[in-house]
């Protein structure tokens, strides 16, 4: 417990504090599924549950949408306590939360007042990687995901979708 203390003390604030504290807490849990989460390739809906219970799926949310509002700081401290019980379970935390971040960031208020109308509503993404020609696809297009698996987490229900566009004029001098 002395690294949590250290982790804590750094935190911004007694909400912050609150949530790592939380995420601590739930390290046996997290560490009792693990033989679970690898074999089925995924969180178990329980370990899922839990997370979403704990409000760990919303710490990046503004407040006016129900979420945390953590600066990212907090949001690091939490996503560490919960990767000592199961790494998985951090990496998915992490990944939605910074998705939703991005999704506030580069929408306008309309859109994501539509997307996070609903406290449930968690958005996942893939971010597409720059400097590289894509291989044409059907119709000109590369990169499109539309499998329903995210991150070892099938209850996403919104999903930013990065669709690259191949450029013809990309390798001319």
């Amino acid at each position: 417990m002395p690294q949590t203390a250290a982790l804590v003390a750094k935190s911004p604030s007694d909400a912050g504090n609150e949530l790592v504290e939380r995420a601590h807490a739930m390290i046996p849990k997290l560490r009792a599924r693990v033989a679970e989460t690898d074999r089925l390739c995924r969180l178990p809906d329980a370990t899922v549950d839990e997370l979403m219970q704990a409000g760990f799926f919303t710490l990046c949310l503004p407040r006016a949408y129900g979420g945390h509002q953590v600066p990212m700081r907090t949001l690091m401290h939490i996503v560490r306590e919960i990767a000592r019980g199961e790494p998985s379970a951090a990496w998915v935390v992490a990944i939605l939360n910074v998705c939703a971040w991005i999704v506030l960031t580069l929408y306008p208020k309309n859109v994501t007042d539509e997307i996070f109308a609903k406290p449930e509503s968690l958005v996942a993404g893939v971010l597409t990687p720059h400097g590289h020609q894509p291989a044409p696809a059907p119709k000109g297009l590369s990169g499109l995901l539309s499998r329903r698996f995210y991150f070892g987490l099938f209850s996403v229900r919104r999903r930013v979708i990065s669709i690259e566009v191949p450029n013809p004029e990309a390798n001319k001098p």
